[in-house]
């Protein structure tokens, strides 16, 4: 995993000065041009769609366990909520969902294949109330 502050450091003169040098740094680790007070990030796009996706699966981990936590304290969701499905389950339910989605997610942090492994894992062996 790549430090957020390991990156080279290049002014914007340098880089319209030598773009194909700062380039192949980019190919190395992230880079950051600074032009002023601002400061700007170059890395490779597939490191970007990385990070991004990354993000989406650690919001999902998220929103999923929250809502199962919420339900297991006795709260409501609507029923047009797009995890409404989860009310259908009991505490016991509940808590192993929450345990498969935390062991999957800290597994496969950062990887496309959390959405199947929990699909999987979640309904292999559910009770339904």
């Amino acid at each position: 995993m790549m430090d957020v502050f390991s990156d080279a450091i290049v002014t914007a003169k340098e880089f319209n000065r030598q773009p194909g040098r700062i380039l192949d740094l980019a190919l190395e680790g992230p880079v950051t041009i600074t032009r002023n007070s601002e400061a700007f990030a170059l890395l490779p796009r597939e490191k970007v769609t990385a990070l991004v996706r990354a993000t989406q699966v650690t919001n999902l981990a998220l929103e999923v366990t929250s809502i199962a936590y919420r339900l297991m304290e006795g709260e409501k969701v609507a029923a047009d909520h797009p995890y409404a499905w989860l009310m259908e389950f009991d505490r016991d339910d509940l808590k192993d969902f929450v345990s498969d989605v935390s062991g999957t997610f800290h597994r496969f942090q950062g990887c496309q294949m959390l959405g199947l492994k929990l699909r999987r894992s979640f309904l292999s062996g559910m009770r339904v109330r």
